[in-house]
């Protein structure tokens, strides 16, 4: 009784010990700990119950569950610790078998097995109350960690989402999916088709294209349109990743989907700006060029290409850096000065006459402005 009775104490110790080590977040030592005292407590098991062979089943189902319980997903780690606990244990069950052997008299046989009954029937209990009580704790922490990631994900703008393969059945999607889709999630996880149902005509080659693409790349991502149920249309960029199984096989397809319908159309104001900018640049007869602090060409347009052709034989592009490549040839000194100035100070206006000696001469009126 005595014997039993300290293993469970060091057992409740031990299990103090772990809840400790557990708030600490040092989980990793409070799984070890853990696993030495269930070895030590099946111990006391056996010898309680005069170490018969039928005890020793019970080990592994115990050690397997709390091993798992605790963290110990992997399938080698399982199957060594496992056997280390059946080595340790037997040679304990010898060694106690060997020192501890006593002759007990035939008058009280009856009572010391009956006593060892009982106390083998509340170490049982003991472990599996234990064992409940920590599979218990693991589900609440897992809800606790489910309901952190939810909310989380709720939080976002994007579209977080993911689908079996290879029927692609939606599995799960944030809320933020119907202020995206402006329809209901339950549309998505009913039908399968129904994604593919809202986009936009013009883009579904492309976006069924992308689906099968994605098969061989395993990552990828689209920009493509879709209807939204009020007629409205969007642009959405998604970003997909295929996660694999411990076969290799794909398991599922996870995915972000972004609105970037905003995006897009500034995007498409600044070309409209542009092309309204290079339409004005285009129709003047005066020759505009600006150069970047390195004195690259950014923009330059049809008047000034045939002016440099004209003055100097040099054709020139965008990209291109007249003053290192002296396309102004014995100008060159001169611009460059000019361009230092408007650097340093403020606009000017320059009257001179410039081109190639070999050619004829003219003069410019020219007006250097820094960019700011």
């Amino acid at each position: 009784s005595f014997y039993i009775a300290g293993f469970l104490v060091f057992y409740l110790s031990a299990y103090l010990w772990v809840w400790r080590l557990t708030k600490r977040g040092r989980t990793d030592t409070a799984k070890y700990v853990f696993y030495a005292a269930t070895n030590l407590l099946l111990f006391a098991l056996s010898s309680a119950m005069g170490n018969k062979a039928g005890v020793h089943l019970l080990y592994f189902p115990l050690i397997t569950s709390t091993l798992v319980v605790y963290g110990f997903y992997d399938k080698q780690k399982i199957v060594m610790m496992t056997a280390l606990s059946f080595a340790f244990l037997g040679l304990l069950d010898f060694t106690s078998h060997r020192l501890w052997h006593v002759h007990i008299p035939p008058e009280t046989q009856h009572a010391f097995y009956a006593g060892n009954f009982v106390l083998s029937v509340a170490v049982i209990g003991f472990c599996i109350i234990h064992l409940i009580s920590v599979l218990y704790y693991t589900q609440t922490r897992l809800r606790e960690s489910e309901s952190n990631l939810s909310s989380i994900l709720s939080s976002l703008n994007e579209v977080v989402w993911a689908a079996t393969l290879p029927h692609g059945d939606i599995i799960y999607m944030n809320t933020a999916a119907e202020q995206v889709f402006a329809f209901p999630a339950k549309s998505h996880y009913e039908n399968r088709k129904h994604w593919s149902q809202i986009v936009l005509p013009e883009d579904r080659a492309d976006y069924e294209a992308f689906g099968a693409e994605i098969h061989k790349k395993g990552a990828d991502e689209i920009e493509y349109r879709v209807v939204r149920r009020n007629g409205e249309l969007r642009w959405l960029r998604d970003r997909c990743k295929i996660v694999w199984d411990e076969t290799g096989k794909p398991a599922r397809l996870e995915g972000i989907t972004t609105d970037i319908t905003d995006h897009k159309l500034a995007t498409e104001k600044v070309k409209q700006q542009n092309e309204q900018l290079r339409g004005i640049l285009e129709s003047t007869q005066s020759s505009i060029f600006a150069l970047d602090t390195d004195y690259n060409y950014l923009i330059l347009n049809s008047t000034h290409r045939r002016t440099m052709q004209n003055a100097y034989g040099v054709s020139v592009k965008r990209g291109a850096n007249p003053i290192e490549g002296d396309f102004f040839g014995t100008d060159t000194e001169k611009v460059l000065a000019h361009l230092q100035r408007a650097a340093e100070g403020g606009p000017f206006l320059v009257i001179e006459e410039m081109g190639d000696p070999a050619r004829r001469r003219t003069w410019y009126e020219t007006v250097y402005n820094p960019g700011r």
